[in-house]
């Protein structure tokens, strides 16, 4: 009779037993559950956030280097317009024949045209600068200097060009030489930075700079 009893205890003790380890084993892969869930849940907004950042990265390059060669190519024509300007001034200068009315008024034209180029230029300049400012936060701080590096350079090569587009006819000399190589010291400074900047789109410069 006392065995039965002892036999039905144990039987059970063992039950109660097993039912708590697999109660244990269900809560536990309950946590492990929730907590796989709760990762993918961070990662997935990790990842959202860095697609965003990408995007958004992406698109403040584009705009500011967009605005950049833009500057750029308004320097390039005011420097042309410069050169066209010498040019007429000597046809004038030369010019005893009847044509030299006509070259009178294209001088006049040219003048007007380099004069709207370079009122311009300093208002191109200062949305330009405004425009990085506000996209410094974006672009981060290596890649806005990088981009005031290049207009600084710009402006630099500009200021040659339109002393050599002034003096065009004029004899070499030691100041004209040093213009030269100065200029050419600086072309080769962009095109480093055009090359740099075109080795790798703005999405893979942006991937390349996100926290891994």
């Amino acid at each position: 009779m006392y065995k039965k009893k002892e036999v039905s205890l144990f039987t059970k003790g063992k039950l109660v037993e097993i039912i708590v380890d697999k109660f244990l084993i269900a809560l536990l892969i309950m946590l492990a559950g929730w907590q796989i869930n709760q990762s993918i849940e961070r990662y997935k907004l990790i990842e959202t956030e860095r697609v965003k950042s990408v995007a958004e990265f992406s698109d403040a390059m584009q705009e500011v280097w967009s605005a950049v060669y833009d500057y750029e190519l308004h320097l390039n024509e005011t420097v042309q317009a410069q050169k066209n300007l010498s040019w007429l001034k000597e046809m004038e200068v030369g010019d005893g024949s009847r044509n030299s009315e006509n070259t009178k008024d294209e001088l006049l034209k040219a003048e007007k045209e380099k004069q709207l180029l370079d009122s311009s230029k300093g208002n191109k300049e200062k949305e330009l600068i405004s425009l990085i400012n506000q996209r410094k936060f974006i672009l981060g701080h290596h890649e806005a200097d990088n981009v005031y590096k290049y207009v600084a350079l710009l402006n630099i090569r500009f200021d040659i060009e339109v002393k050599l587009a002034k003096n065009i006819f004029s004899k070499e000399n030691y100041e004209t030489t040093s213009l030269k190589e100065s200029l050419d010291e600086f072309n080769k400074s962009i095109n480093q930075i055009k090359v740099n900047n075109n080795s790798m789109n703005a999405r893979e410069r942006a991937i390349s700079q996100l926290p891994r």
